[in-house]
């Protein structure tokens, strides 16, 4: 009996432990992401580095749809032409954190 409950304790942890870790992994994944986008973004020369960074920022709590007019109204089409695929990667692996 003590082997068994062992045996489940160990399994339990092990389990708990793979999903800590590609909850790590999505998390850096997603700050990867993010950090490519603002990379871009700060790139414009047509604004101040403050307003931009602030403009930055304000993706983070954004949803998709949300952050594409974001972006077009601030940066423009140009810019959300660029950001475009690594918008949709960030929705992809949203959604996945999303359904863990």
């Amino acid at each position: 009996m003590t082997s068994a409950r062992n045996i489940q304790n160990g399994v339990e942890q092990l389990a708990e432990s793979m999903a800590r870790n590609v909850s790590d992994d999505q998390a850096r994944q997603w700050r990867d992401l993010r950090n490519k986008v603002d990379s871009i973004l700060l790139s414009t020369t047509t604004l101040k580095t403050d307003e931009v960074r602030r403009n930055c920022q304000e993706l983070d709590g954004m949803m998709p749809d949300e952050r594409i007019k974001h972006i077009n109204q601030r940066w423009g089409p140009a810019f959300l032409n660029k950001v475009t695929p690594l918008l949709q990667q960030l929705q992809i692996l949203e959604d996945k954190m999303d359904a863990s």
